[in-house]
């Protein structure tokens, strides 16, 4: 089951965000990988908990600062029914960015399983 979750994540700051898989029944994911994608950016870090079923993720304050450049352009179905179509945000120093992204997990079988999605809205960090 995919579960809709909004992030907000500080230009130039480190962060984290952990997520329990099963929510309060939680479902063990040793012996899984993981993958953290966003949109026209790349791929952020993700470590599994076993058992707990805890998903972290995080990102370096040098990631961080570097989801300020780029755009979504090209993302396709998925970008555009969690943005609402739009393609290409302003760049403006003062304006947050919104980007898609998702987290798949794997099981040593190879089944594939989609577990979060959302938007991660990038507060700017002021230039001086």
């Amino acid at each position: 089951m995919t579960v809709r979750q909004n992030l907000t994540i500080r230009q130039s700051e480190t962060w984290s965000y952990v997520y329990t898989y099963g929510g309060s029944s939680p479902i063990d994911l040793t012996g899984y990988t993981a993958t953290f994608k966003i949109a026209g950016w790349g791929t952020g870090s993700v470590a599994l908990g076993g058992a707990a079923g805890t998903v972290t993720l995080s990102l370096t304050s040098a990631q961080t600062e570097d989801l300020g450049e780029g755009s979504l352009t090209g993302y396709g179905a998925f970008a555009d029914a969690v943005l609402g179509n739009r393609e290409e945000y302003e760049r403006d120093e003062l304006q947050d960015i919104v980007r898609a992204y998702t987290v798949h997990i794997t099981s040593g079988a190879g089944d594939v399983t989609r577990i979060l999605e959302g938007t991660a809205t990038i507060i700017r960090d002021v230039d001086v």
